[in-house]
């Protein structure tokens, strides 16, 4: 892969983001700042409806959300069913629209079949839009991977589907024996992603491969779906001479590029598809000297590529971070994001934006607290303090994997939350102004 050096448009940008224009008197992004206006109106926010879970008697996680360009929102999760009313974990999608979330659907994934995938609990939804058409992809696997096709043993599996208008569709990859998007069925997959450039979805996985020499290593695999026909997006992506442990990835489009971010041997690496090949976008990112990184972020805005991790500190709590690219280089957007950056643990990220501004959502815990929700905002250069609490139930319930997208300016969280009663983990959706 060769160094990326695109980006005049890409610093003209980010400059007008950060507020860099002449006589700001800024020679880089500022520290982070209070803005009392940008918490408020968060704290001003409102629940889309009540809790999304498919059954307040099973456990929902990994929620996700997405937006058309005609303001329609989309949130999927994966979930288990109560247990008297056993089924495998699946994937669930709903729609908001008059005012209420519309199922779209049941569960979304490969039913238990004794001749085909025994193990098909589905987890890690990811969603994206294209015109008005929503996609969704999974993977699905247990611990013996995923099943059997005609003898044919397949390990963990990524799928993606699109809804026709009365049911979800799987685009299936017909070189693999059950449609998933693998690459051979003894190559497992998971933790997809989506991304859309130009009109055309693009999807990411990491993908597991056992070399001759035996043991295990991990890829990026990213192809594009076209005229309804997968196909590669480049080789399999990974950082130096040979592959690694890949632990998460991102997918995003900036400026009409594809950008793919991930986390491997503990470092954020990010590259860019330049209709050739996979170009590093600068060197390996990290927060402080020593941190492991654990899970990524990736976003576009106004042209410009935003980055943003979690780290987990030699000697202190796990860190959030933000960077941005300026075409030549990445630029830390202030230090530590956490709201305690002393104390509070911090868990996944999440980004998104308007054009004009960039939020940052996680979750963050101190010492006997449970975990809150929090958001904030970078407009122009200033990180508003964060967000009060935005859990549902403040103080008791305890909020874990946000997704943040934004619709009609607005920005709108979805997460996972742990609260009695029922004592389940639920799904929840909230507006910010």
């Amino acid at each position: 892969m060769r160094r990326q050096t695109h980006g005049l448009m890409a610093t003209v940008s980010l400059a007008l983001l950060l507020g860099w224009g002449p006589g700001t008197g800024d020679g880089g992004p500022s520290s982070v700042l209070g803005l009392q206006s940008s918490a408020a109106a968060a704290q001003e926010g409102r629940f889309l409806g009540g809790g999304l879970s498919a059954d307040p008697a099973g456990w929902a996680f990994h929620p996700t959300l997405a937006t058309a360009a005609d303001g329609t929102l989309y949130a999927a999760w994966s979930q288990h069913t109560n247990p008297a009313t056993w089924q495998l974990v699946g994937t669930y999608v709903a729609r908001w629209t008059t005012g209420a979330w519309q199922p779209l659907g049941g569960r979304v994934g490969t039913p238990a079949d004794p001749d085909g995938g025994i193990w098909a609990e589905g987890y890690a939804p990811a969603l994206a839009v294209v015109g008005s058409t929503p996609y969704v992809a999974w993977y699905e696997g247990g611990g013996y991977g995923w099943g059997t096709v005609a003898g044919t043993a397949i390990r963990t599996s990524v799928f993606v589907a699109h809804w026709d208008g009365s049911q979800w569709v799987t685009d299936r990859n017909p070189a693999m024996p059950n449609g998933a998007l693998n690459t051979a069925p003894g190559n497992a997959g998971r933790t997809p992603a989506l991304a859309v450039v130009s009109g055309v979805l693009h999807a990411a996985w990491i993908e597991t491969h056992r070399p001759p020499a035996g043991g295990a290593v991990n890829v990026l695999v990213v192809q594009r779906l076209a005229g309804g026909q997968w196909s590669p997006v480049g080789p399999p992506i990974f950082a130096g001479p040979s592959p690694g442990m890949i632990l998460d990835i991102a997918l995003a489009e900036a400026g009409g590029s594809l950008y793919a971010g991930w986390v491997q041997n503990r470092r954020i690496y990010v590259a860019r598809w330049d209709g050739t090949t996979w170009a590093p976008v600068g060197a390996a990112l990290q927060g402080a000297p020593g941190g492991l990184a654990n899970q990524v972020a990736l976003t576009g805005l106004a042209g410009v590529p935003y980055v943003a991790w979690q780290e987990r500190a030699p000697r202190g709590p796990s860190q959030l971070f933000v960077q941005a690219w300026t075409g030549t280089a990445w630029v830390p957007l202030g230090g530590s994001q956490n709201r305690d950056p002393a104390r509070g643990e911090a868990g996944r990220p999440a980004l998104g934006g308007d054009g004009t501004r960039l939020w940052l959502a996680w979750a963050e815990g101190g010492p006997g607290e449970r975990a809150a929700l929090y958001v904030r905002a970078l407009v122009n250069g200033r990180w508003s303090g964060a967000s009060p609490p935005l859990n549902r139930v403040p103080g008791t319930g305890a909020a874990d994997g946000p997704a943040l997208a934004v619709n009609n300016g607005r920005p709108v969280v979805i997460w996972a939350e742990k609260n009695p009663p029922p004592a389940t983990k639920q799904i929840y959706v909230k507006e910010l102004e």
